[in-house]
């Protein structure tokens, strides 16, 4: 029996998102024992931007199923009233009739569930550029700070037995050093382990790019919703 396609209206702002979906929806990854996401060949993608989707709702009433994917205007009326069916890792999707949202907000990752996170993407499709996007290389990071550690420890300690000229303010960082030595956190290593303490911190060393790292959590968001729960937000 032929049954006709139904249409997706993605609305993105991230054209690489958008491309990530659609070649989830498109491949044809059904098997014998089952479906893979959605039924191979029952989904069509329409693809609108932002201001697409702000002209097209003015112009009257849309019948079709639409998945807002990342900050689109207007979607923070209509995230409280979700049936929320994801919510990990500071990514959250869910829909309200049929409209559904995939968002995410990095500033709910800690450093340690962010760690956690770049771990539990390894082995998921993602390209390899966005999985690696904000890591950091740990080992040349500890080769870099022992090759420093001891002229820069050094000169810090000289800079903090010298006295100020009169006028004159002690810079902060010499302030901070001198709080580490008087705690007996004698290694650059050390001081930055004190100050990674916290969190806001530490995500500011690791964050390179929080463009990037919405993108990251957003794709990990995607995969998830094609594998879980698109296909009921479809039949919803």
């Amino acid at each position: 029996m032929f049954n006709e396609s139904k249409s997706l209206i993605v609305v993105y702002k991230d054209e690489m998102l958008l491309n990530e979906l659609r070649k989830l929806v498109e491949t044809k990854d059904d098997t014998e024992t089952g479906i893979v996401g959605v039924k191979d060949g029952s989904v069509k993608i329409v693809s609108w931007n932002e201001k697409m989707w702000l002209g097209q709702k003015k112009n009257g009433t849309i019948n079709n199923k639409v998945l807002f994917i990342g900050d689109i205007k207007n979607t923070d009326q209509l995230i409280p009233i979700l049936d929320v069916k994801f919510d990990k890792y500071g990514v959250m999707y869910g829909w309200a009739g049929n409209q559904a949202v995939l968002t995410c907000d990095p500033k709910k990752l800690g450093s340690t569930e962010y760690q956690e996170f770049l771990k539990e993407i390894e082995n998921l499709d993602i390209p390899e550029a966005i999985k690696k996007a904000n890591r950091i290389e740990e080992a040349d990071e500890i080769e870099e700070i022992k090759e420093e550690d001891e002229t820069e420890e050094e000169s810090s300690v000289e800079a903090m037995e010298e006295q100020p000229e009169e006028g004159k303010k002690v810079p902060a960082f010499l302030k901070n050093m001198k709080k580490v030595a008087e705690v007996g956190a004698g290694k650059i290593g050390e001081a930055f382990e004190v100050a990674s303490k916290n969190t806001e911190e530490f995500k500011r060393n690791i964050t390179k790019d929080r463009a990037a790292m919405k993108r990251q959590l957003l794709f990990y968001g995607i995969i998830n919703l094609y594998n879980n729960d698109l296909e009921k937000f479809l039949n919803s």
